[in-house]
């Protein structure tokens, strides 16, 4: 099994809104960041947005249980 996961650098996860425009919403940007595999956020964008991703279909409820799954499976190892 994979014993890795993934985080961002502080803030990096908001920066893919702003400064660096990628997407067009902070919530956008959790989605793309959680979809190319970023599992923790070091910052609060996906505290505050992961809910609504999935409400809006952005990620799906599988792509946030990968990450967590990933992230509290390698504890336990």
């Amino acid at each position: 099994g994979n014993d890795t996961w993934i985080t961002s650098d502080c803030d990096a996860v908001f920066n893919i809104f702003s400064p660096h425009n990628y997407t067009t919403t902070l919530v956008n940007a959790s989605a793309v960041a959680l979809r190319a595999g970023t599992d923790v956020d070091c910052g609060t964008t996906y505290s505050q947005t992961l809910e609504q991703a999935v409400d809006e279909n952005l990620v799906s409820k599988a792509d946030v249980e990968r990450a967590l799954v990933r992230l509290y499976g390698s504890l336990v190892r």
